[in-house]
């Protein structure tokens, strides 16, 4: 069964934020349990049914499914960041929040969040067009899809 934690160190490798050196480290797993669960609906369909038992996975996960998962983390962090910004912006007027460098810094997150979906949409759709054959390399899903003709 693959551990949280494996998870956990592929969402920190996409991301850098100095509120995790801040917060002691039960509050960093905390948080991070948090962002885990509320990825998991967003892998839409994963091989296995994927489910978190204790501090790790009811499954094993490949390196592919982590970092599906990782991205979805992602997503759910930076939603996280507009939607903190964007409180602020209903706080100050239009010119008011100009001056401010929330204003750029929110368009770059609203970027960033639109190229994460992107990415994680892209790394979906290939998991499950392909699987590992039997010499261990990769093959196409092609032909469960395709109905042969005779």
């Amino acid at each position: 069964m693959t551990s949280l934690n494996e998870v956990y160190d592929a969402f920190f490798a996409l991301i850098t934020d100095d509120m995790y050196m801040e917060i002691t480290e039960e509050e960093t797993r905390a948080d991070c349990r948090e962002l885990l669960e509320a990825s998991l609906p967003l892998f839409e369909f994963p091989d296995k049914p994927i489910d978190i038992v204790g501090d790790s996975f009811n499954v094993d996960l490949t390196r592919e499914e982590r970092n599906i998962l990782a991205y979805g983390m992602l997503q759910i962090w930076l939603q996280r960041q507009i939607t903190s910004i964007d409180v602020v912006r209903q706080k100050f007027s239009g010119t008011d929040f100009k001056l401010t460098s929330q204003a750029s810094h929110l368009q770059r997150l609203m970027t960033l969040m639109t190229n994460t979906k992107n990415e994680h949409r892209r790394l979906q759709m290939l998991h499950s067009r392909r699987r590992v054959g039997p010499t261990g390399n990769y093959e196409s899903t092609f032909d469960l899809l395709a109905k042969r003709m005779h």
